[in-house]
């Protein structure tokens, strides 16, 4: 059986792993992650008997994005992978996995964990002069999102306007959305990101040290207010 859990959620789909790592009790837990493109070693932990005498739980962090483009390679180690129809294999990945590579897995439970939609019309939103629309978005969005991972999610995507902007490949699984972080990168200067950069920076240090005399989700409103 091969159970993937994967999107962008991740705080919700590691909890996920981690409970199904937790109830395989009287199982050998076997984590393969490091040998993806190790044929020897991998063949070796799937086909080998547990020393235990117990059923084997072999589990895979981020291996099939781990290939990137490389179809030949991935191709490869899912041959082996599905070669061991005996094993039980659970993959778990830090963002959405398309649907190509998951019709590669054959017969498997699927299950994705998405990120509420207003949480990227939040982001999207940030802006010079957007402040009433991001602040009534932002309110939305934690109202149904732990702020942290909003501050998180904003701070990131802050990077990635500044990756856009200095012509550097923010990250490969965001191609899809290259034109409109081009687009909303056009509405600041490098000189202000730069700023919104180092304010988050501060921001974190200052919630995490227990600093601030504001909670976060009043920091980071606050810091909203002045886009």
């Amino acid at each position: 059986m091969i159970t993937l859990l994967h999107g962008d959620n991740i705080e919700e789909s590691r909890k996920e792993f981690v409970r199904i790592k937790n109830e395989a009790q009287g199982r050998e837990l076997r984590d393969l992650t490091e040998f993806v493109s190790d044929e020897n070693a991998l063949r070796q932990g799937l086909e080998s008997h547990s020393l235990f005498g117990s059923d084997l739980l072999v589990v895979f962090e981020n291996a099939l994005s781990h290939f990137g483009r490389k179809e030949k390679a991935l191709d490869d180690f899912l041959s082996i992978v599905l070669s061991s129809p005996s094993v039980d294999i659970l993959f778990w990945e830090n963002k959405e996995i398309g649907k190509g590579t998951i019709a590669k897995l054959g017969s498997s439970k699927v299950k994705i964990f998405k990120l509420p939609v207003v949480l990227f019309a939040f982001l999207d939103a940030i802006a010079p002069n957007n402040v009433p629309t991001i602040i009534d978005l932002y309110r939305k969005t934690v109202a149904i999102n732990d702020p942290y991972l909003v501050f998180t999610m904003t701070a990131r995507r802050v990077h990635d306007l500044l990756c856009v902007m200095e012509g550097v490949s923010a990250d490969p699984s965001q191609a899809w959305q290259l034109g409109r972080l081009t687009k909303q990168a056009k509405l600041f200067t490098i000189e202000k990101l730069l700023f919104m950069q180092r304010s988050l920076l501060s921001l974190d240090i200052s919630n995490k040290s227990g600093l601030s005399a504001l909670p976060l989700q009043a920091s980071v409103e606050l810091f909203l207010a002045t886009l």
